[in-house]
């Protein structure tokens, strides 16, 4: 009876842990903001000399943006409050509006950056049905802007790292909603980038 109690004691806390080496999926979607450096929006014009020169650009208010992002990601358990991951981000940023039609030759209507990244999780509260996450990563990525029309000027990739805090609400132990925000630093455009995403999604664990 002592050891059925017990049992019973002991299940609930730990209900929502897995085995290590358990891998996992999730998928998230997000709009965040990018804080760019000054010239983030001024490469080299794909339409030539003569069209506009960066010195003929009002740059003030081109490097702050806000858009859409998608986020796919793979994780196996490293131990009870540890795992690695592996992710994957689409973000995309919109110019804003305000310039001259000469202005808009020149500057770029869209900002995308396509990242990949590994994760290291620090998880707190492990066993409960609400955990908490710090995700310090690293990885590399590549700036694409979008002109009018369909000319795209694509960056080489690149090394960024930031890091991700989350928590994570298991409503069973194979599947989780997990709402999170993600930190990235990113070389581009003359400087270093902030994106700051905060996304929501699912995740699911294979057994």
């Amino acid at each position: 009876v002592i050891g059925i109690g017990a049992l019973l004691f002991a299940s609930p806390a730990a209900a929502y842990e897995h085995r290590t080496s358990t891998p996992s999926f999730g998928v998230q979607i997000g709009y965040g903001r990018l804080v760019a450096g000054e010239d983030f929006f001024v490469p080299e014009y794909p339409h030539g000399e003569g069209v506009t020169t960066p010195e003929t650009l009002d740059l003030s208010d081109t490097h702050t943006e806000w858009g859409p992002s998608a986020h796919l990601e793979v994780r196996f358990v490293l131990a009870r409050n540890r795992a690695l991951g592996f992710g994957f981000d689409d973000l995309r940023y919109r110019r804003k509006g305000g310039y001259t039609a000469e202005q808009k030759e020149a500057i770029p209507r869209w900002a995308k950056f396509t990242t990949f990244h590994g994760d290291y999780y620090f998880y707190f509260n492990r066993r409960a049905r609400i955990t908490y996450h710090i995700a310090p990563f690293v990885g590399i990525q590549q700036r694409e802007l979008r002109y009018k029309g369909s000319e795209v000027a694509t960056q080489e990739f690149k090394l960024l790292y930031g890091s991700s805090f989350g928590v994570e609400y298991f409503v069973q132990r194979s599947f989780s909603f997990e709402l999170s925000a993600r930190i990235f630093a990113l070389r581009g455009g003359g400087g270093t980038n902030v994106l700051a995403q905060p996304a929501l999604g699912v995740h699911v664990y294979v057994f």
